[in-house]
């Protein structure tokens, strides 16, 4: 453990290292120290003994907690310690002070969610509705597993079950990160019970309730009307229709091709388009941002507030209990109907397996995209025989 002279400016320029982490301890001011990361990552921290054991407390991160406020932190924390107070157990939102579950949500969102989620937005949803108004101001060290079970059984109580299972998990992998980055020290959310046993869900819907569905998608318009209607003609996946650009459209080949970044299996998907599907997007507005669905006129990210569009879909046509979720389910079925076999039903809807590769793979991606666009336009086509329109987009 190198002890050194902390600069704000040496901060910046030391090495990470090649695996693990190396802690750097300050000349200046005994028990205050840096910890660095091989991914690069940087945060302040203690080092004291209370109760006989020797304690290491995170104190925020660099840059964002710069080197002046940390130390003020610090001598805040071990004076705490001189006091025979132990700081783990003060931790509060003060200014320079100790992580907050704001502080905690946020990092998680810029440097691990946006990066490797595609459903990033969802977990930014649950944390502005649920988490923040809840723990916000609180340091995330102080949230315990009580506080976990009560904002769980709070969402689940206003009769929404799914939805505090997925913040249960939000919660675990939150706090979990944040231990892999030394922001907090333990994962509350660990050992919590989800509140709803789920089962795999076999909902799909009938001709009746496409017809119902696809009149109240009409009135309800642009976005999420016309959402809803190419999740069914599709059958992909919702994120992958809500990221869905221009640029990645070729109207005149009817192919939707979205690169493996946007796309629900990883990897570049070539999907056929309807001719139903087409008629659909050609009549759409246009975007400053290229995204078919922004989140507002000039936004450059995708839509969001799903479950008010549902609810209103729900009202409007009379058919309840159905999620976004079985509109792909139901396209599945309408194109096994159809006589799909299950191979190419995985490949429209996206599910990876094996590829032959070289010339053989050429000839067979070819036949197997006019196999693709054939059993799309024969479900498009059924979609617009059950809502009993010819041009009614």
């Amino acid at each position: 453990m190198p002890v050194i002279k902390i600069t704000e400016a040496g901060v910046a320029r030391i090495e990470p290292p090649k695996k693990d982490r190396v802690d750097y301890w300050d000349k200046a001011q005994p028990g205050f120290g840096l910890r660095v990361t091989s991914t690069g990552h940087r945060s302040w921290q203690i080092m004291y003994r209370t109760g006989g054991k020797r304690k290491r407390l995170s104190l925020g991160d660099w840059p964002a907690l710069p080197l002046k406020l940390a130390r003020e932190a610090a001598a805040q924390a071990l004076k705490q310690v001189g006091e025979g107070h132990d700081p783990s157990r003060q931790r509060t939102a003060v200014t320079g002070g100790a992580v907050t579950v704001d502080h905690l949500a946020k990092s998680y969102l810029e440097r691990h969610a946006r990066r490797n989620k595609k459903s990033w937005q969802a977990d930014e949803g649950m944390i502005r509705r649920e988490i923040i108004p809840a723990w916000g101001r609180r340091g995330a060290g102080g949230i315990a597993r009580r506080d976990v079970i009560e904002i769980v059984e709070s969402v689940a109580a206003r009769g929404h079950p799914y939805a505090a299972n997925r913040l249960l998990a939000l919660i675990r992998k939150m706090f979990a990160w944040g231990c892999e980055v030394d922001l907090v020290d333990a994962n509350p959310g660990r050992g919590v019970s989800a509140p709803h046993r789920e089962t795999a869900r076999e909902r799909f819907l009938n001709d009746n309730e496409i017809a119902k569905l696809w009149s109240a998608w009409t009135q309800q318009g642009w976005p999420f009307g016309a959402l809803f209607k190419l999740l069914l003609l599709t059958g992909q996946s919702r994120n992958d229709i809500a990221s869905m650009r221009l640029e990645d459209i070729q109207f005149q080949s009817r192919v939707w091709s979205p690169p493996g970044a946007r796309s629900h299996g990883g990897h570049t998907h070539e999907l056929p388009l309807s001719d139903f599907a087409l008629e659909l997007l050609a009549a759409l507005p246009r975007s400053k941002s290229g995204l078919v669905f922004p989140a507002g006129p000039r936004a450059t990210t995708p839509v969001t507030g799903y479950s008010n569009a549902v609810a209103k879909s729900r009202k409007l046509s009379g058919v309840d209990g159905w999620q976004l979720r079985d509109l792909r389910r139901t396209a599945a079925v309408g194109m096994v109907r159809l006589g799909a076999a299950p191979e190419l039903l995985d490949r429209v809807l996206n599910v990876r397996s094996g590829t032959a590769g070289g010339v053989r793979g050429i000839y067979q991606l070819a036949a197997e995209m006019d196999e693709k666009r054939n059993l799309l336009n024969g479900w498009a086509e059924q979609v617009r025989q059950m809502a009993g329109t010819q041009s009614d987009l």
